[in-house]
């Protein structure tokens, strides 16, 4: 993922620099992150509904970077 994202990314940094998706997408990411090193102190369910609802917004913001 690390690869190809970078790979994208360095084909056309200008377009996803102006991308408002782009660092919605970037933000979403970094929310992934947080949400699954505190996962294991909060409750199983919580953690998890929160983890995919982060994952889904996560992959509209990468689809929208194309189109916005």
């Amino acid at each position: 993922m690390l690869v190809s994202g970078g790979l994208l990314w360095w084909s056309e940094p200008v377009v996803c620099y102006k991308s408002a998706s782009f660092s919605i997408k970037l933000v979403l990411l970094a929310l992934v992150g947080v949400n699954a090193l505190f996962l294991k102190s909060r409750g199983a369910r919580l953690g998890a509904c929160l983890s995919l609802l982060l994952w889904v917004a996560l992959v509209f913001a990468g689809r929208g970077i194309a189109f916005f």
